[in-house]
């Protein structure tokens, strides 16, 4: 059994595979490779593929033009990209992010500037929190994006710090989190309650629940309850800007069910 460093392993696989690539075609080097053994003529090898490497080390990556053998690799848990030649063991590899915002999630991919090929061949999707204030919510994104790719590798990452504080800015972020603004509605004994996020260009819902209150309960201890979540509940981490308008609006609503201090 053969087991190696990742320099030894892939100066012998290569060469073993140079060597089969003269005599089969690339197909018949994936099955001899994927049955874990080697055919040397009299005598069969048995081998065992692995991969040591630091994760933190540009050097490390290795990238492979065949796809057979990166089908092998993939078999044993290695992934490969998929390069243009002559990228092989190049580490001057960067990153350009790439941003674009559906509603209250921004969509981003990394952009390889050599191959134009996506970090990870996907396309990320990050939440924003309306509870947080213009400066937490762009370090908060930006370390999402750091997260999976470090910020020394990313080319852009001056102007996709600036570009991003520019849209929140729009959407209303500043020292406080945007104005939210509070809507309820009633169906019967049901209500409605909706959680919006709104600027001068368009409304966001952040959420909406739909609950029962019966002509039976408190009415006193229905509104004490509303106003514990404006002063240190859910409605707290808001920045809601209607809450007396809210308020009245809950009142008329009880109003018409008839519900009254008990």
């Amino acid at each position: 059994m053969i087991i190696g460093t990742a320099s030894l392993l892939w100066s012998w696989l290569l060469s073993s595979v140079l060597l089969l690539v003269y005599q089969f075609q690339r197909q018949k080097v994936f099955g001899q490779l994927a049955t874990g053994k080697i055919d040397a003529g009299h005598v069969i090898y048995n081998i065992e593929i692995s991969l040591e490497y630091d994760s933190t080390s540009k050097e490390f990556y290795v990238y492979h033009e065949d796809d057979w053998i990166r089908r092998l690799l993939r078999g044993n848990d290695m992934y490969l990209k998929k390069l243009a030649p002559g990228t092989y063991l190049r580490d001057d590899e960067r990153w350009i992010i790439d941003f674009s915002v559906q509603d209250n999630h921004v969509q981003w991919t990394g952009i390889s500037t050599l191959t134009d090929i996506h970090w990870k061949g996907r396309v990320f999707q990050f939440q924003l929190n309306p509870v947080l204030n213009l400066e937490n919510a762009k370090d908060e994104f930006l370390s999402n994006v750091t997260n999976e790719i470090s910020s020394d590798t990313i080319l852009n990452l001056h102007d996709l710090d600036r570009e991003i504080e520019m849209m929140l800015s729009n959407r209303g972020y500043g020292e406080e989190g945007p104005q939210c603004f509070l809507s309820i509605s009633r169906n019967g004994n049901e209500f409605t309650i909706t959680l919006t996020e709104e600027n001068e260009i368009q409304m966001r819902i952040i959420s909406k629940n739909t609950f029962k209150i019966e002509s039976t309960e408190n009415r006193e201890a229905v509104l004490e309850g509303f106003y514990g979540q404006f002063d240190s509940g859910e409605f707290s981490e808001y920045n809601i800007v209607n809450d007396n308008e809210f308020m009245k609006e809950l009142e008329t609503l009880l109003d018409e069910i008839g519900l009254e201090d008990v």
